[in-house]
């Protein structure tokens, strides 16, 4: 009898003492989840944060670069004239923190102001074109001593207009009146000129690389022609064609520092109205849209002294009339376009150069 009711009882005993474990890790195995699923939602977060930093470039990567020229003029001044202030601020500035700054009246004790500048590789000096009020264009060049802050004019001719510095003590330069430049070299004081080609049929008609070793030329028809130095193989960017109403031209041909890409702006023109998008060329002539959007308009100004990083001003079609065009720059593939915090609301920035990086 014992035996039968120790064997009839054996599993009363054990059933509850079964499910009481159960019952105990029920809650685990739902901490367990619990934790597997907080975990994965912060990872999720995580790396959805890291995406959103990487869309644009961080203050530390332009703190890293050096200091820009910036040419900026309120509304009622840059529409219509393209001069205005010329400004020292550094890239990742909040808002216009100048270092150095020069208004329209010191540059040019009258008139418009700054058009365009370039700082020289030593950034010891700043070239500059200044702009006056006349009849005609009526643009000079001066360079400027950055520590003593003087300025000085060498040219006095009625449409004189910087390309760059070519050399340490030498600048290209458009020399004559808009329709009939010629580009011409000359040293930062002025005296030693000398014609390098002459009958262009525009301003921007032939722009040397850096290294002197291949030449982008704009032709008449607004096509964009690269050729290496001592070759007669000349390369034609293809481009799309042409709808009946609407104009394509290439323009504003912009060097990297390696002379291994050329930066430019393709504008179509329908309606009375144009847009412009960014494209990157290398010499074999395949050009590679980089930027573009369906109401803004873009201009390129420039690379950093390392290469990676461009700068381009974005305009905003309004229906009735262009708005100010603000700086931003991007990676050298157009990605990560970033607005830089030195835009102010009001003004607008005509034209930027970063210069070169000292070693």
């Amino acid at each position: 009898m014992n035996s039968v009711q120790r064997s009839a009882t054996l599993p009363q005993v054990r059933v509850p003492r079964i499910r009481e474990r159960a019952v105990r890790r029920e809650p685990r195995r739902r901490l367990r989840s619990s934790v597997s699923v907080v975990a994965g939602a912060a990872l999720l977060v995580l790396v959805v944060g890291c995406n959103q930093q990487d869309e644009t470039i961080s203050l530390a990567e332009l703190r890293d670069q050096p200091a820009l020229l910036v040419v900026v003029a309120e509304a009622r001044r840059a529409t219509g004239t393209g001069a205005g202030d010329l400004f020292v601020v550094r890239p990742e500035a909040a808002a216009m923190e100048t270092i150095r700054a020069w208004d329209s009246r010191e540059l040019t004790k009258a008139g418009y102001g700054a058009f365009n500048a370039f700082w020289a590789p030593n950034r010891r000096r700043i070239a500059v074109t200044v702009a006056y009020w006349c009849s005609d264009p009526c643009s000079r060049i001066a360079v400027i001593d950055v520590r003593r802050r003087s300025l000085r004019e060498i040219t006095k001719g009625g449409g004189d207009h910087l390309v760059r510095w070519s050399k340490p003590n030498e600048l290209l330069y458009h020399a004559g009146v808009y329709s009939r430049p010629e580009l011409s070299r000359m040293t930062p004081d002025g005296f030693q000129r000398a014609r390098v080609r002459t009958d262009l049929p525009s301003m921007a008609d032939a722009i040397p690389s850096p290294d002197g070793q291949r030449v982008a030329r704009l032709t008449r028809d607004g096509s964009l022609q690269l050729r290496e130095r001592g070759s007669d193989r000349v390369v034609t960017l293809p481009r799309p064609g042409r709808v009946s109403g609407t104009d394509i031209w290439d323009q504003t041909p912009l060097w990297s520092p390696d002379s291994t890409q050329l930066l430019f702006s393709r504008t179509t023109s329908a309606n009375g109205d144009s847009r412009s998008d960014l494209y990157i060329t290398g010499p074999e002539g395949s050009a590679r849209h980089i930027a573009s959007d369906e109401t803004d308009s873009f201009t390129p100004m420039g690379w950093s002294p390392d290469g990676r990083l461009i700068l381009f001003l974005r305009e905003t079609i309004g229906p009735t009339e262009r708005t100010m065009s603000e700086l931003w720059v991007s990676d050298a593939d157009g990605g990560r376009q970033t607005r830089l915090r030195l835009n102010t609301t009001g003004r607008s920035v005509l034209w930027a150069d970063w210069g070169p990086r000292l070693s």
